[in-house]
């Protein structure tokens, strides 16, 4: 097996201590050199993400979609729906948000993290992107 020079990059045997060809030290580097920091338990639970997620697919399902369709077809103006669901699409950013800040604190206390980044980031973007296709498609309209 053969290791690399991290200055010079020229092919060295497995046990070589120095390079042959620029001399420089090689220091072995170990598989885990990063030390993974243990955290304690966290004793609360950060729910906030899920909740960022289900008030986005009320406002997209139940308000944007059912309740406004219902709106439309009765000949009513549906734009007082698309600004509920603004108001829900902008607690559900909220809570995207809220969920990723309480992590970094947990994190930085030294506990570990509860919430879920990947679906508070969900909570952020969808309903951002939602937001503004109602907004300039029917609100402003």
């Amino acid at each position: 097996m053969m290791i690399k020079c991290p200055y010079c990059h020229k092919d060295l045997t497995n046990d070589s201590m120095y390079c042959t060809y620029c001399g420089k030290s090689i220091k072995k580097i170990s598989e885990k050199t990063i030390s993974d920091k243990v955290y304690k338990e966290n004793p609360r639970k950060n729910h906030f993400a899920s909740i960022g997620l289900i008030l986005f697919f009320f406002a997209l399902i139940v308000l944007d979609f059912i309740l406004a369709s219902i709106v439309a077809s009765s000949g009513n103006n549906a734009v007082f729906v698309f600004q509920i669901s603004l108001v829900f699409y902008l607690l559900s950013m909220f809570c995207g948000l809220l969920s990723i800040i309480i992590d970094y604190k947990d994190k930085k206390k030294g506990y570990r993290q509860t919430g879920s980044y990947g679906i508070a980031i969900v909570c952020i973007l969808l309903p951002f992107y939602i937001s503004l296709l109602n907004l300039t498609k029917v609100i402003l309209k």
